[in-house]
Parts: C-alpha cells; sequence; structure tokens
C-alpha cells in the first residue's frame, strides 16, 4: 500500500534556500488508485515574509515582472500573515494524515518550507525522511519511461502554485502507475536458457517448475524460450500429449507501450518486421527485437533504416537449354535482315535521396549543432530532441514519409539549431518550438 503523499509548490521572491514565500499550493494524491484527494492554496502578505527575515532577489521580481498577468494577480488575492498560513497547511497535511511530500527539487519548496518555519521558530511540518523530490521523478519519467515532460502536458496557469501542483502531482502518478505496471511484467523481460542432452532431463526441469513458486511457474511458462540442443527438439514431442505452441512472432509479445517514441535512443525508427509488436523499449533505449527473426533479416532491415545500401546479390547466368534439331527437314536459309540499332543508354536521373537518408542527415545535422551547443549534448538531449523531430513533423515510420512531412521535419531542423543554446541551457522545447 502506497501512502498518501502531498506534492507541493511555492511561489518566491527568490531561488535562495530561505526565500520569501508569496503562496502555497498543494495537493494530495492516492497513488494506489491515481485519484486526487484534497488541494490546499493560500497567498501570503509578502511583507510578513520579509520581516521574517527570507531572502528576497531583485532578479526574482524582475523575473515576476515580465510574467503573465494571470500568474500575478492571483497572488494578491485573500492575502494572510506567513504565520497563520503555515499553520493551517499543518493542520492539512496531520488532517489526511500526510507524511511524505515531494518539492520540486531538493533546493527547492521543502526547504523553503523548512527554512520558513524555521525563521518563525516553528517545527515544519514535513520531517526529513518524508521529504521526497519532484527533478528526480521527472527525470525517471522522461529518461527511463519516456513519458512527455509535464511542461508539455500543463494545463492552467503556469506559476500559480496550486496549478503547478496539480500538474506535477498528475506526472507524479503516470510515473508512478507506469512503474507498477512495470513491476508485474518484468519476468517478461528475461530470456530462459536451458541446455541439456536428455529431454528426459527437460520434462522434469519443467515439471518441477510446474510444481514451485509463483516466480518457477513463470519461468515455465515461458518455455517457448527455451534452447535445447537438436537431439531434444526431435524427441521433445514425444514426451508430451499435446506440445505447447511455439508462439509467432506476432503472439506473445505482452503490453502494448502506448507512450512510445517514433525513435529509439540511436534515432531508428520502429519497423514492424524486427522489433516487438509492442513497441517496447529495451533497459538501454533501444527497440525490443521481434521474437522469432533471424539475425540476417535484423541486420539487412536495420541496414535499410539507417539508410546503409545491402550489396546486390550476384547474378546467376542463365544455362541456354539446347534444342534438339529436326532431322527430317533441313532448316531454311535465313533472309538477312537490317540490323536494329541499340538504344543508346538513357542517363540516370539526378540522384534523389530517400526519406531515410534526409532524415540522418537532419539528426546528424542537429547533433553536430547540440555538440557545438553543450559538451553534455549527446547523453541529455539528442534521444529526446529526435523524437520531438518525429513527431512534430507527423513522421512514425520514416522509410514512408511524404514529402510535405518531410518538409516539415527540415522547418523543425532549422527550429532546434536556431534554438540549440536555449535547449542546452534547459529551457523545454515544447516552448521554443511550436
Amino acid at each position: 500500500m502506497i501512502p498518501l503523499v502531498s506534492v507541493l509548490d511555492f511561489e518566491t521572491l527568490s531561488t535562495e534556500h530561505n526565500a520569501a514565500l508569496l503562496s502555497i499550493g498543494a495537493v494530495i494524491r492516492d497513488f494506489n488508485t491515481g485519484e486526487q484527494v484534497d488541494t490546499f492554496y493560500a497567498n501570503i502578505i509578502p511583507q510578513t515574509s520579509i520581516d521574517a527575515g527570507l531572502d528576497v532577489s531583485e532578479s526574482t521580481k524582475a523575473w515576476w515582472a515580465k510574467q503573465g498577468s494571470a500568474a500575478q494577480d492571483v497572488l494578491s488575492v485573500d492575502q494572510r500573515p506567513l504565520r497563520d498560513v503555515l499553520n493551517d497547511f499543518a493542520a492539512w497535511l496531520k488532517k489526511h494524515g500526510v507524511e511524505y511530500a515531494i518539492g520540486n527539487g531538493p533546493r527547492a519548496d521543502n526547504q523553503w518550507l523548512e527554512s520558513a518555519c524555521k525563521a518563525l521558530g516553528m517545527q515544519s511540518p514535513v520531517k526529513y525522511w518524508g521529504d521526497l523530490d519532484m527533478r528526480t521523478l521527472t527525470f525517471i519519467g522522461t529518461h527511463v519511461l519516456r513519458l512527455p515532460h509535464w511542461h508539455s502536458t500543463f494545463k492552467g496557469v503556469k506559476h500559480n502554485a496550486l496549478h503547478d501542483a496539480i500538474n506535477e502531482a498528475e506526472f507524479c502518478n503516470a510515473v508512478i502507475q507506469k512503474l507498477i505496471k512495470k513491476e508485474n511484467v518484468t519476468m517478461a523481460e528475461y530470456n530462459l536458457s536451458i541446455k541439456t542432452e536428455s529431454t528426459s532431463e527437460l520434462v522434469e526441469i519443467v515439471a518441477k517448475l510446474n510444481g514451485a513458486s509463483p516466480i518457477a511457474q513463470a519461468v515455465s511458462q515461458a518455455a517457448t524460450d527455451v534452447i535445447v540442443n537438436e537431439k531434444v527438439k526431435e524427441t521433445v514431442a514425444q514426451n508430451y500429449a499435446t506440445p505447447a505452441p511455439v508462439p509467432s512472432p506476432e503472439e506473445d509479445e505482452g503490453e502494448q507501450n502506448n507512450a512510445a517514441p517514433n525513435a529509439d535512443k540511436n534515432g531508428l525508427p520502429w519497423d514492424a518486421r524486427i522489433h516487438a509488436g509492442t513497441k517496447a523499449l529495451n533497459a538501454d533505449g533501444t527497440w525490443k527485437k521481434r521474437r522469432g527473426v533471424d539475425d540476417a533479416t535484423i541486420a539487412a532491415v536495420t541496414a535499410e533504416l539507417q539508410g546503409t545500401p545491402t550489396p546486390a546479390p550476384t547474378p546467376v547466368a542463365e544455362t541456354a537449354t539446347p534444342v534438339a534439331p529436326v532431322a527430317e527437314t533441313p532448316a531454311p536459309t535465313p533472309v538477312p535482315q537490317p540490323e536494329t540499332p541499340t538504344p543508346a543508354p538513357v542517363a540516370p536521373a539526378a540522384d534523389v535521396k530517400q526519406p531515410i537518408q534526409q532524415f540522418q542527415e537532419i539528426v546528424g545535422q542537429i547533433g553536430e549543432a547540440g555538440r557545438a551547443a553543450s559538451p553534455d549534448y549527446m547523453p541529455r538531449f539528442h534521444g529526446p530532441l529526435v523524437q520531438f523531430l518525429l513527431k512534430k513533423s507527423g513522421v512514425t515510420q520514416v522509410p514512408a514519409a511524404t514529402p510535405e512531412q518531410m518538409k516539415a521535419m527540415y522547418e523543425v531542423r532549422d527550429a532546434l539549431i536556431a534554438n540549440m543554446a536555449s535547449i542546452t541551457a534547459g529551457v523545454p522545447v515544447e516552448t521554443l518550438v511550436v
């Protein structure tokens, strides 16, 4: 059972550890059911935060002056003293029995709460062991589970503390729900290999697994992945009245990955010929292979998707079948015919690059601009930007991309390169390329 968790978001007048507070927004979420339990919002009289000795930054004040009126105007509604708001917030958490709080980074919301309480001689309602971090969950969600960043799916007014908290809680729930589902299918991600010279020994092993723990039974269920030598393959059918069918590549591939990217971390688009129909990803971010497909096919299709030419097969010379002459009737003397001139070879049309070749060039150009902008571009930004490129241009299968989609892809490329400095500085690409 997952305990109730509060997701916090504070608006402040500084980014220091003891920032003066302007407002508190929070939402309690039940991650067992995914339901929102309750919300909290309160505005604070700024002077009461300043009087408590909390920090005010001129740069943060200038930043607020540039924000929209929707975010600024709400801060002046029903303002109350800092101490009153902190007491109400602590009482709200206690009412719901909440001991865990997710703040947006270890140097932000939870630390600001701790500093404000300490400045007023109060005890923070969140203990050190209940201090959880939103940025870590965001990293896992976007880079490991391949979920879209919560900035890109935001609903409401940004920098409204309650709206921020609700969107952050929604993303946290998506991460936790996906981790729960992933736990239930972990066994499907392993391959079982049993090597034995004895068919009877193999039968005995499977029988023991069937009568053992749930984990062992799951291993037994994966018997279609068992690797045995040719002798066992020929005789194993004799030991079972009804042998279990070996699944075709289309079968037994697990749960569908509805959040699959358009391309894996290497920029390789998904292809049904060689990749799992569930569009699942391996732990290293590459596509999971389709079961039952041989290595030669995988290599050939991968080369096609990467734009690498596959050597043409050597033609086999045809052997003419001799026709026996008819002895009774001599062949007539042939009448000379005017020689038909051999048509001159037609010059090949100008080399037109295929979509996959254009895609590889575009990805290379984006990568070159990214590496010039940041030394850690490749591990941090390249994969997500390639996925954004495909999504924004509407391409799901690169080899089948239309001219209109390729035109859009070039436009997205230009926009990404033009904004690369901001992207590598941490500005969400969705806010820069619209």
